[in-house]
């Protein structure tokens, strides 16, 4: 017998970020066997004040650019760093998979973002293994040093992810949603939280409002007296 149609959209969904991950390994897998160079190894292995202790404390203090070698306030990133130093050590062979699954929430992030929008699974795929592929995304994956970008896109994407659900933001006009936007708190509230991960990951984060602002307007959502406060 043949499975319920039910049934079949809730299994494609679970199949689907096993894809983006097989995907995301395929194509970036191998660059786990790759040493770290250059700046990957002086924000990581080569930084001396890592190796006195692990002290996330130092993320919030003035010596904060000393502590983590960098030149920009990206306290996540040298979070991120953190954690890995004190799962691998010395060995590359761990920050370069991070980097693939930090790519890979992106990826993800992205696919359920698209798919929110517009509530069509084809563009949400389609965009996910292009951003995937892409060449792009190269450098920001095969280089540590680089990690920032995927952070930043990666908690952007899942940012305007919990913003779109949170509105209730569709791009269609025989939504009904469309025609009675919504706020939701909690998921207002994480895409804000969201938000504040990607800036403190890189600052180019701070493009986000105007996108949630486009959204806004993409989706025929104003004016803003239209609003309706709802329950999660």
């Amino acid at each position: 017998m043949n499975p319920s149609p039910s049934t079949q959209p809730g299994k494609r969904r679970e199949l689907t970020p096993l894809l983006l991950l097989g995907l995301c390994l395929l194509v970036y897998g191998n660059t786990a066997w790759n040493q770290l160079v250059f700046e990957d190894r002086a924000l990581t292995t080569g930084n001396p004040e890592f190796a006195k202790g692990l002290y996330l404390g130092e993320l919030f203090h003035p010596g904060y650019f000393l502590y983590a070698q960098a030149r920009a306030y990206r306290p996540v990133v040298t979070a991120s760093y953190l954690l890995d130093y004190a799962l691998w050590g010395r060995n590359p062979v761990g920050y370069h998979l991070s980097n693939v699954a930090f790519h890979f929430l992106a990826v993800w992030g992205l696919y359920v973002f698209i798919g929110l929008l517009f509530h069509k699974k084809f563009p949400a795929l389609a965009a996910a293994v292009l951003f995937t592929l892409h060449p792009a995304g190269a450098e920001a994956v095969c280089g540590v040093a680089y990690r920032a970008d995927l952070l930043a896109a990666g908690f952007g994407f899942w940012a305007l992810a919990a913003y779109v659900r949170g509105r209730g933001l569709v791009i269609d006009a025989k939504d009904e949603r469309r025609e009675r936007p919504t706020v939701k708190g909690f998921w207002v509230a994480l895409s804000l939280v969201l938000f504040l991960l990607a800036l403190f990951s890189k600052e180019s984060a701070l493009g986000l409002p105007v996108l949630a602002l486009l959204l806004e307007g993409a989706t025929g959502s104003f004016p803003l007296s239209l609003i309706h406060i709802s329950e999660p």
